[in-house]
């Protein structure tokens, strides 16, 4: 009925799988600020900052970023003012909104989504974005006041 547990079964946390984080911004809440992330991200409230994520970004119906959007993939469901530079795969979906221009490799836009601006696609944003911690966000900035 009662056994002595095998210390084998046990696992330890040296063994163990380490699974990257996802970061969360809920839908209420407000970041005033950039955020940079070295996993991925999943944004259901407003940012107004940019937004550099190593991993995918995914954003929801109602995620707002007024800002820039620095990511390897990307999903986007919700609004962005600003620019999208995206290392892999940007999709755009039904419901997203887009004002600003867009450099990725790969894009897919759903029926419904909006775009105003213009879109660059090569593999250039993945090779010169493949460490994007080393993209001077600074950059973009400089380029939006100049307008």
């Amino acid at each position: 009925m009662f056994s002595k547990k095998n210390n084998n079964d046990l696992i330890k946390s040296s063994d163990a799988k380490i699974v990257p984080s996802l970061n969360l911004i809920s839908e209420g809440t407000t970041v005033n600020g950039n955020i940079s992330s070295g996993h991925g991200i999943r944004i259901s409230g407003r940012v107004v900052g940019t937004v550099d994520v190593k991993g995918k970004c995914i954003l929801t119906t109602s995620a707002v970023i007024e800002g820039d959007l620095i990511a390897q993939d990307a999903d986007v469901s919700g609004v962005i003012t600003g620019e999208l530079i995206i290392a892999n795969r940007l999709s755009l979906r039904q419901a997203s909104r887009i004002s600003g221009n867009i450099r990725t490799k790969v894009l897919n836009v759903e029926e419904g989504a909006t775009f105003e601006g213009s879109c660059t696609m090569s593999a250039e944003p993945k090779q010169k974005y493949q460490n994007i911690s080393e993209f001077n966000i600074r950059q973009i900035a400089q380029s939006k006041t100049s307008k």
